[in-house]
């Protein structure tokens, strides 16, 4: 038989940003038993999150390291004069992290932006420095969802859609309706193949995707 299990709460620690909007839309554990998060902050300087050069009222990009023992080692902003959002991140096999996002910008850390909303993928070092970025969708409404490592040190993208070019191959649907986009990439997010998933009704933005074995992706939604 099932049995409840009463929560401890271990420890607590506020991500002190400006007075308004910053947010966390994920966490993962990383290998050193610390705490990758990753979310948005607006551009209001004050508290640990760093200010942002270009001048915005939207939010940027927010990812953030805790050691072991729950300390802040370090917090980047990412992003462009527009909307930008991180909402998934896994870590890579170099210890490095690869960060889904969704931005609007096209000045600032983006380029190869395709319209509307992007899917944003930032691959970032062990210290949290960029390395290279990639935008994928169409030049319509693309929004990240899940992110996975792949046996072969790509990556597998599960996003939202309602665009039908690009790197979107097909759209179900109407405007209105948006469908799950799979997008695999190298190592170097290089765009391997896309696939659409769905129907012509709509598919939510809430789902994950897994990576099993070489040839597999295991993706839930609802």
């Amino acid at each position: 038989s099932a049995r409840a299990q009463s929560l401890h709460v271990d420890s607590t620690r506020f991500i002190t940003g400006n007075k308004c909007c910053t947010d966390i839309n994920a966490t993962i554990t990383t290998k050193d038993n610390g705490i990758l998060f990753v979310g948005s902050s607006a551009h209001i300087p004050g508290g640990i999150v760093p200010d942002f050069l270009l001048d915005t009222v939207l939010t940027n990009v927010m990812v953030g390291k805790m050691d072991s023992v729950k300390q802040i080692t370090w917090v980047k902003v990412f992003g462009g004069s527009d909307y930008d959002n991180g909402v998934a991140a896994c870590q890579t096999y170099d210890g490095g992290f690869a960060v889904l996002a969704e931005t609007a910008s096209n000045n600032g850390d983006i380029s190869g932006f395709k319209g509307g909303v992007d899917i944003w993928l930032l691959r970032l070092d062990a210290a949290g420095n960029l390395l290279w970025q990639k935008c994928y969708g169409s030049d319509q409404s693309d929004g990240g969802i899940s992110i996975a490592n792949t046996t072969d040190s790509g990556f597998i993208i599960m996003g939202g859609t309602n665009g039908s070019n690009g790197d979107v191959p097909f759209h179900y649907g109407d405007f209105f309706s948006m469908d799950w986009l799979l997008i695999k990439t190298d190592k170097n997010g290089i765009v391997q193949w896309s696939k659409d998933l769905g129907g012509t009704g709509d598919e939510a933005s809430i789902g994950s995707v897994l990576s099993v074995g070489s040839n597999y992706y295991i993706v839930s939604g609802t």
